[in-house]
């Protein structure tokens, strides 16, 4: 303890002692003094031990020979030699003396031989959200059809038929011309369409989004099928549907100037025309409907007559509908309002088991409809299925 602090240490207890003078006995004064002192010796002699600890660690490294503490890496390399030889680097850069770079060879790390084990997780890979599911045709028959829904398995429906007879202008007194027509009956009974898919329960509580993919999957599938059933009907179910245009128009077109696509379709129109509807709306496939875009004059001009609204294409008073659905070179103009479909059920998608399933924690998923199309027998003609090369050959001279 040094002096000063031994004046400050008796001044303080010299203000103690006058200040409990009276309050406190002389024998418990020097007894805490004494505990003072004692705490006191204890923290320096703690302390000094310490200092001499450190010391000795301090001799002993400077003992030790120097080594290099990591390797350098090349560009630190690089900048040492350039600054040690600083004259040899300048001449190299004005190409007056070569000048030499050594670096030390440094090991080699793969992928292949130095990681072990589940190497697929090293590099770390990154996982996209969700999953890329097949592109498909829309199914644009569905989609297009006015829509509406009942509570029926069966619609029927009244078509008049077997017209007989006319008016006529007749004289005072004579007979009056007669006329006759049936009414036919005919029903529609509502079609299931349906698929399935089997899973296992592990999958499904694994993978997050495999209950929304299959259901969408079953979705789409069912959607497409109605569509796919729609088309077959147009273009082979319905009696007496036009199948070629009117055969006014049989040779219509000079060898020389042949008939083009926008040529058939006008032709179409007209041919539904003559059997008393207004056709709205053509389907064609995206390749047909991408030379109609491409068809040229003589002198290489565009001719497409397409008018192009912000909602859809135009063509002569027809919604042009461009989708694979269609088969290529092959179309169908029609009056898409005579098109009805009505939904019974609707598309839904239900999970359960089958057989032994629950025990093989299997799940099947169900997605189906029960839905109704069709045209009545009096507007089958507001619809034309045909050929597009076919049509255009008929209408152009024969050779």
């Amino acid at each position: 303890m040094t002096e000063l602090e031994l004046e400050a240490q008796q001044a303080l207890e010299a203000k103690m002692l006058e200040a409990t003078k009276g309050f406190v006995k002389q024998d418990a004064i020097d007894s805490a003094k004494q505990e003072i002192t004692e705490a006191q010796n204890v923290a320096i002699k703690s302390l000094e031990d310490k200092l001499v600890e450190q010391g000795n660690i301090i001799n002993e490294l400077k003992a030790q020979p120097q080594t290099l503490v990591a390797e350098k890496s090349v560009t630190e390399q690089v900048k040492d030699i350039i600054k040690e030889h600083s004259d040899g680097f300048k001449a190299f850069v004005n190409k007056s003396a070569p000048f030499k770079f050594e670096l030390k060879a440094a090991g080699t790390m793969t992928v292949g031989t130095n990681v072990t084990g589940a190497t697929t997780l090293l590099p770390m890979p990154t996982l996209l959200a969700g999953y890329n599911p097949l592109t498909r045709n829309p199914a644009t028959f569905l989609d297009v059809a006015t829509t509406r829904s009942t509570n029926s398995a069966r619609i029927s429906y009244v078509d008049q038929a077997s017209y007989d007879g006319s008016a006529a202008t007749t004289s005072e007194g004579s007979a009056k011309p007669g006329q006759d027509f049936d009414l036919k009956v005919s029903t529609s009974s509502a079609v299931k369409v349906a698929a399935t898919t089997k899973i296992s329960d592990e999958m499904l509580d694994d993978i997050d989004f495999m209950a929304q993919a299959v259901s969408d999957e079953l979705l789409s599938r069912v959607r497409l099928a109605v569509s796919g059933n729609i088309y077959t009907y147009i273009t082979s179910g319905m009696t007496p549907g036009y199948t070629t245009v009117n055969a006014a128009f049989a040779d219509y077109y000079p060898l020389a100037n042949p008939a083009k696509i926008w040529d058939v379709l006008t032709a179409a129109k007209a041919t539904i025309q003559a059997g008393n509807h207004q056709p709205n709306t053509v389907f064609v496939n995206h390749l047909t409907f991408a030379n109609m875009w491409l068809t040229k004059t003589t002198v290489g001009e565009y001719t497409q007559p397409i008018l192009v609204t912000p909602n859809e294409m135009m063509f002569n008073g027809l919604r042009i509908i461009a989708t694979n659905a269609v088969a290529g070179d092959k179309y169908i103009v029609c009056d898409i309002e005579k098109l009805n479909v009505y939904i019974y059920k609707d598309l839904v998608v239900e999970a359960g088991w089958e057989n032994d399933d629950f025990t093989k924690n299997l799940r099947t998923f169900r997605g189906e409809v029960r839905v109704h199309y069709f045209v009545k027998d009096n507007d089958k003609t507001a619809f034309l299925y045909g050929d597009l090369s076919t049509d255009a050959d008929y209408m152009t001279a024969a050779a």
